[in-house]
């Protein structure tokens, strides 16, 4: 059977790139890391951050949104940023590398720049650039992939709950506020945002451990319980944090 497919024309090859899946996939392999235990799942999800902070991004540190054979183009959209920032912040909770954490602070300062809605809450799919768009769609329904609103929901409030910054928790507010007419008459069609908007006020209030230098508590957010647990290691470098409350 192999040798007579070999013969048939083969159909073309999808190779490109895209920012979104691979923040999706990025996501995965650093949770799958930290649950098994197994350093080659993060390890795989380091160096596919990596590549696309490298080569998915504009001089001005702006997302593209698809990489092929060398050549980066089209601006990002919503899913682009929202998928690669969850991806980052997951990184972070695996190995604790600040990098992880600085690069999703600040693609999170460029998505609220380009994608927010000022007027009704959540983000537009579209920056706004492409003057030929009749508007500019924005959806909170997950499908096959979780919608960005609902994504960039979980990741406000986490980086809220890491930096102490009270806007990041308003801006998430926003969002279910938003998502709530959607959520009232079919919560299956946003089941994201309403698990969150249910439990978000669970999010704990991190802040900096001035302890000892040997041992300190980091943050880790829990999924699952949609809450921050802890780690310690020994002296590790940049963000030292512990939860106000007890570990999962």
């Amino acid at each position: 059977m192999h040798e007579a497919r070999s013969r048939r024309i083969r159909p073309h090859l999808d190779d490109k790139v895209l920012t979104s899946w691979n923040g999706l996939m990025i996501s995965a392999l650093a949770r799958a890391g930290r649950a098994l235990d197994e350093p080659r799942y993060a390890g795989a999800a380091g160096r596919a951050a990596r590549f696309l902070l490298t080569h998915a991004r504009t001089p001005e540190g702006r997302l593209l949104h698809r990489w092929r054979d060398g050549d980066a183009a089209v601006p990002a959209f919503l899913d682009d940023y929202a998928f690669l920032i969850d991806g980052l912040i997951e990184l972070y909770q695996t190995d604790f590398d600040p990098a992880w954490f600085g690069e999703a602070v600040r693609l999170q300062k460029i998505q609220d720049d380009l994608f927010a809605d000022g007027d009704g809450g959540g983000y537009f799919f579209t920056d706004g650039t492409d003057r030929t768009l009749q508007g500019r769609q924005r959806t909170f329904t997950d499908s096959v992939e979780p919608s960005g609103n609902s994504v960039s929901a979980l990741n406000l409030l986490r980086l809220s709950a890491l930096t102490g910054d009270p806007h990041l928790q308003k801006r998430a507010d926003g969002i279910f506020e938003a998502a709530a007419p959607l959520v009232a008459r079919a919560p299956t069609l946003s089941h994201r945002c309403s698990r969150r908007s249910i439990t978000r006020s669970t999010a704990p209030r991190i802040s900096p451990w001035r302890g000892s230098r040997t041992t300190r508590w980091r943050a880790s957010w829990c999924g699952p319980c949609n809450r921050a647990s802890t780690r310690t290691s020994l002296s590790p470098p940049g963000f030292p944090m512990r939860p106000g409350r007890p570990p999962c």
